[in-house]
């Protein structure tokens, strides 16, 4: 049933949405929770949404709303699923979220207003009988998914976290006087030096520019995908490339292109030699901050450095337009590594309920045989 609520603590109630026709309605007012709460387009209706059509079941989609004096408080997107752990045939309820999910949160309100909301839902889920396992994948440090957790654990219900990415973060900030530009500040010189020497060796062969797309078609879309085939993305055995990951790693993005271009939240940017694309990006925004979801270059031209030369367009940009974070969204590599040391960690938090079940469920995923498993077991 859609919209249906009960009430949880004084001042919050919970409501129930399901399905896409769920989400549709309480996307207006999820949207400008996520606005005023200057939360990332990543946890918000439009990328929700995309990942539901391309990746889930949309009758599996289950929205839970807290809504207090002050309107929408917070929202949590569940998928109900069926599944095994560690071979136990399993009744998940898990974020709507999976491996390419590159952040996952609570949309919360924040204050007294938020933290009411948050423990309306805890005690929602907590009365629910029809889970062994509620997964969150890729949470990051501070967030409002952990504050969820610990008030689980407070509970009795036993708690686990697997570390996940280390996410590179940029703050932008006006540069001191004599000071590199704005986002290049953790950068080296020798590094800056060769950026401007990869830039005049380009330059030398043709013009130079940056293109943004606000609303790209599918042409633009395909462009991206093809040049980020051509690469080590489509070739190597752990290349992440969409075009590899079949229909619904496109009908993903189509969505998100789509629904995000609308909203004025997605960008392709092109970093073009010549009239010729030598590097590109998908990304979200909005007036705080810049999120880059996917990049890939040429590698024809790889001792020229497109993909850093496009990085600095894109920061630049982010400085510009006066947005105080650039968020590389990924795993800390080598690449991201030169433009700053700061790092989000983020990790997999899962919750079991305290019967027989959950217990078994539990020793088996995060006990310490489990642990030393992990330490042990080689990477990749």
């Amino acid at each position: 049933m859609n919209g249906s609520a009960t009430p949880a603590l004084p001042g919050a109630a919970i409501e129930r949405h399901t399905g896409l026709a769920g989400l549709d309605a309480l996307a207006p007012e999820w949207a400008a929770l996520c606005a005023e709460a200057a939360l990332p387009p990543l946890f918000g209706p439009v990328w929700i949404r995309a990942h539901v059509i391309a990746y889930e079941r949309q009758q599996d989609l289950l929205l839970l709303a807290a809504r207090g004096s002050a309107g929408l408080a917070a929202v949590l997107p569940l998928v109900r699923a069926r599944g095994r752990l560690r071979g136990l045939p399993t009744r998940f309820l898990r974020a709507a979220a999976n491996q390419n999910t590159v952040r996952f949160d609570i949309s919360l309100r924040p204050g007294a207003e938020g933290e009411a909301a948050l423990q309306a839902l805890w005690r929602h889920v907590a009365a629910r009988r029809d889970w062994d396992c509620l997964l969150l994948p890729q949470t990051p440090r501070g967030g409002a998914a952990e504050g969820w957790a610990a008030l689980a654990a407070r509970a009795g219900y036993l708690t686990g976290r697997w570390n996940s990415k280390q996410v590179p973060i940029i703050h932008l900030q006006s540069p001191a006087p004599g000071a590199p530009p704005a986002g290049m500040e953790q950068t080296s010189r020798d590094f800056r030096a060769s950026l401007r020497w990869s830039r005049r060796r380009l330059e030398d062969m043709g013009p130079l520019t940056l293109e943004r797309e606000l609303h790209p078609g599918a042409a633009g879309l395909e462009a991206f995908y093809a040049l980020e085939a051509a690469g080590w993305k489509g070739h190597a055995a752990d290349g992440n490339a969409v075009l590899r990951k079949g229909s619904a790693a496109r009908r993903f993005f189509a969505e998100l292109a789509a629904a995000g271009g609308a909203a004025g939240q997605f960008a392709l940017h092109r970093l073009r030699l010549d009239g010729r694309d030598v590097a590109m990006s998908l990304g979200l925004f909005h007036e705080h901050a810049y999120y880059l979801i996917k990049t890939t270059y040429d590698e024809h031209y790889s001792r020229y450095s497109p993909g850093h030369l496009l990085t600095e367009g894109l920061v630049q940009e982010c400085a510009a337009a006066g947005r105080s974070r650039f968020d590389f969204c990924g795993e800390a590599y080598a690449y991201e590594g030169r433009w700053t040391r700061e790092r989000l960690p983020h990790a997999f938090l899962y919750i079991f309920p305290p019967t027989l079940r959950g217990r078994l469920l539990y020793t088996l995923k995060c006990g310490a045989a489990e642990r030393l498993l992990r330490r042990l077991r080689p990477a990749g």
